[in-house]
């Protein structure tokens, strides 16, 4: 089996064994391989780039990260969310999809999960421009 391929398969049945829906836990395999480098780079246990907003009252750590701001790549330091293990980033995530992308937490399979989050981002996209439309 590959490196990669070992990666998702762990952080599947880690997300099946706390109770994580199968369609979610592929997500949770998919995103986390995405964001680490498949378990590469997840300084803190980071295993899927939380940012650590105003409300999140656990422990954060400054990290560098790269957004797209005006419509280009920038560098930039951020607070990412940091835990005591690779669980608790994977307890975490799943509580943070539950609250913010319902859809994709109810799904009853993969395909329904990802067109969770795309719809939700959509939504939001939706908001955004209706605020910068407002603005003009």
């Amino acid at each position: 089996m590959s490196k990669q391929r070992d990666y998702a398969t762990k952080v599947y049945q880690a997300a099946l064994a706390l109770g994580i829906p199968e369609p979610q836990a592929r997500l949770a395999a998919a995103q986390s391989s995405l964001e680490t480098g498949y378990g590469e780079h997840a300084p803190g246990n980071a295993y899927f780039g939380i940012k650590a907003s105003s409300s999140w009252d656990g422990a954060t750590q400054e990290l560098v990260t790269h957004e797209e701001i005006g419509g280009k790549r920038v560098k930039i330091t951020d607070a990412f969310r940091a835990y005591d293990s690779p669980d608790q980033s994977l307890v975490d995530w799943w509580n943070t999809l539950q609250e913010k992308w319902p859809d994709a937490a109810k799904a009853t399979s993969f395909d329904q999960a990802v067109a969770g989050l795309a719809t939700a981002a959509l939504q939001r996209l939706d908001e955004a421009m209706g605020k910068f439309d407002a603005e003009k």
